[in-house]
């Protein structure tokens, strides 16, 4: 396993305190291009800072994201083949910049990624920045995700931006050894995960309904005595753990949903237009409401077997009977597994 961070993460960086109990797999990547620290390998940027446009822009025309693209070989070289890489990033746009220039070198790796959206007080063009470098997740293996602004919502209103920050890294340093643990010893590779906030889980997209309503949280002995392997390589032929055959569902591995951002509104606006169908054709119909809060795929097996049955009824009404509603689409954001 390999655990990238920068020195531009406000959570996530080579300050904090967690990090120390995963020494040996920590990559800390200084963007400013000045190593920050002796306690974990750094990677440093050959950036330089000089004046002129684009310098503080949070895009791929960045100075700082070229800058650490030109040692992207080395960068690539901290891991191999079958590595866990786990990207520690959060509101910062630019902590993601190691993830971004990683991400498409998945072929014989399985990158997970941690993120969290900027503060909506920041601005709108930190925000569409962001939104702009983190929409393409599907080589993902898994997701956590957190809205800041939900998070925001369980402080006190006399919270200072530094108490904020500091409560929030807490809350994520606590979800962070179990997460660790079921990526190494639970995570099937023919799977996609999203980690659900509540349970304090990764859920598996297959079957994701039911397997968030059986989740429980990792025991605590398990995690306490739990240490990721920094490196692991297969020598002669390179095969995947896990890789499955033509002949083990290949197909529905590489063609399965991934978890978004927008799962939930995805869900939401999905249940909302199957109940209108429901209404305008008479049909008996309820909706159950989903036990996941984090970024799941917005649908799972649970939807589908609400479509099966509405296609069902639908069938037994005469054509021309029939009735189909207009639909909207909104873009609106939304103010256990035993061991």
């Amino acid at each position: 396993m390999r655990i990238f961070v920068t020195d531009e993460g406000r959570c996530w960086n080579h300050e904090n305190p967690i990090l120390e109990k995963y020494a040996e797999c920590v990559v800390v990547v200084c963007l400013n291009g000045k190593k920050v620290t002796d306690k974990y390998k750094c990677i440093i940027s050959p950036y330089k800072h000089t004046s002129g446009l684009g310098i503080t822009d949070y895009s791929v025309l960045s100075q700082k994201y070229q800058a650490l693209r030109s040692i992207r070989d080395e960068l690539r070289n901290t891991y191999t083949y079958h590595d866990d890489i786990v990207f520690l990033t959060d509101s910062e746009p630019q902590s993601l910049y190691p993830y971004l220039i990683l991400k498409d070198d998945e072929a014989y790796n399985s990158m997970h990624l941690w993120c969290m959206s900027p503060w909506k007080f920041e601005g709108k063009h930190k925000l569409d920045s962001y939104n702009e470098l983190i929409h393409d997740i599907d080589k993902l293996m898994s997701l956590h995700y957190v809205d800041a602004d939900e998070f925001m919502k369980k402080l006190d209103r006399e919270t200072t931006m530094p108490e904020a920050i500091l409560q929030c890294r807490e809350w994520l340093n606590s979800m962070l050894p179990g997460a660790l643990y079921e990526i190494e010893k639970k995570m099937k590779w023919s799977e996609r995960y999203y980690y659900d906030l509540e349970k304090m889980r990764y859920i598996s997209l297959k079957d994701s309904y039911s397997k968030v309503l059986k989740a429980k949280r990792i025991k605590k002995e398990l995690i306490e005595e739990f240490t990721p392997t920094p490196m692991f390589c297969t020598l002669g032929i390179m095969m995947m753990p896990d890789y499955p055959s033509s002949g083990d569902d290949a197909k529905t591995a590489v063609e399965q949903a991934h978890p978004r951002f927008d799962g939930k509104q995805v869900c939401d606006q999905l249940k909302a237009m199957r109940q209108m169908l429901a209404d305008e054709n008479g049909i008996e119909y309820q909706t159950i409401e989903c036990p996941s809060t984090g970024p799941c795929a917005g649908t799972c097996e649970r939807c589908d077997m609400e479509v099966r049955y509405l296609a069902e009824q639908i069938a037994k009404i005469k054509e021309e009977e029939r009735r189909y509603p207009e639909y909207q689409i909104e873009n609106k954001k939304e103010e256990t597994f035993n061991e």
